[in-house]
């Protein structure tokens, strides 16, 4: 296996800390990875931007529970994706359906013709993995120029790598895919030969246990990235 590029999901300054100096190929910075990852703050963003050198790209999501949008948080997240553009951020992730589970095409062209402005990359996130056709939908990213797709499958690996590649198959010249949820240092390797992704998301978090609050915080794991690395770059 060779050349498979690697991105972490980041939820905050600790974990971009954690991994700054490993031969990560981009960090995706969040926040709120427990509610399936949500836009960062500006100053993680800045300070961020002055710990890793690398490719950052920024979430741009305002609230959990689905990708249907009002007039009001669509207005709140177009600035906020303007502001993480001017401040370091290489690109923005983002996805937007209409209520009948399809791309909500117009919206969707305001913030990909935003981050080309800036001559930045723009990434169409796990979204997809709720579209009604996929294979269909994706036709539509290709003509707005979107640079990435993020899949995060399901709990059917095996389904979910055989559906990649046939997304690939059909459609890897136009358009990059990347594929992230449920991977781990156990199947990585089984995906990418599956799937034939040439690039891999992933938090490869561990929890850490408040004894106060007794709850758990979870953080990426440098270990557990170091471990893929080595499965990955070999």
């Amino acid at each position: 296996m060779r050349n498979i590029s690697l991105e972490i999901c980041c939820g905050g300054i600790e974990d971009v800390i954690s991994v700054a100096d490993l031969a990560i190929d981009c960090i995706e910075l969040n926040s709120a990875l427990e509610l399936g990852g949500l836009s960062p703050s500006l100053s993680s963003l800045k300070l961020a931007r002055k710990l890793y050198t690398g490719k950052l790209v920024t979430m741009v999501r305002s609230m959990p529970g689905g990708f249907n949008y009002s007039e009001n948080e669509l207005a709140t997240m177009y600035r906020d994706a303007e502001i993480f553009l001017e401040n370091g951020s290489d690109g923005i992730v983002f996805g937007c359906l209409d209520e009948n589970g399809y791309i909500a095409i117009d919206i969707l062209k305001d913030f990909v013709d935003l981050a080309k402005k800036y001559h930045k990359e723009f990434i169409f996130h796990k979204a997809f993995d709720y579209l009604i056709n996929q294979n269909e939908e994706i036709k539509k990213l290709i003509d707005l120029k979107v640079d990435r797709i993020l899949m995060m499958g399901n709990s059917d690996l095996d389904t979910c790598a055989k559906n990649i590649r046939c997304l690939i198959n059909n459609y890897g010249n136009k358009i990059e895919i990347l594929a992230g949820g449920g991977l781990n240092e156990d199947n990585i390797v089984d995906f990418i030969n599956v799937s034939g992704v040439k690039m891999v998301h992933g938090t490869f978090k561990e929890a850490s246990y408040d004894s106060i609050s007794s709850g758990s915080r979870y953080y990426v794991s440098r270990t557990r990235v170091e471990k893929v690395l080595g499965l990955i770059k070999k």
